[in-house]
């Protein structure tokens, strides 16, 4: 870890994109995001998902988050057809 700002994160899919449970070994969630979570670092990066549908389900997590001095980068969803949040422990 070091300072500076966040990379990006850019998911273009053709179809879908699925976020789905947790790991059954340590029960951590599912999840893509860009964060900044260092109280020295910068800015986080941006999350951006292009997709025809998109499922986030059974505690999955998606988002642009900061615990640091910085700012949070931006969520930009693009779904032409759907988005599917289901289940528990929903965060976006």
């Amino acid at each position: 870890m070091s300072e500076g700002k966040g990379g990006s994160l850019q998911i273009r899919a053709s179809d879908s994109v699925k976020v789905i449970g947790s790991s059954t070994q340590n029960g951590n969630p599912s999840r893509m995001f860009a964060t900044s979570e260092d109280s020295k670092s910068g800015d986080a990066g941006d999350l951006t998902i292009n997709t025809r549908h998109l499922l986030v389900s059974n505690g999955a997590q998606v988002s642009a988050s900061t615990s640091s001095k910085g700012k949070s980068g931006s969520l930009q969803i693009t779904a032409t057809d759907s988005v599917d949040v289901t289940g528990k422990l929903i965060y976006l």
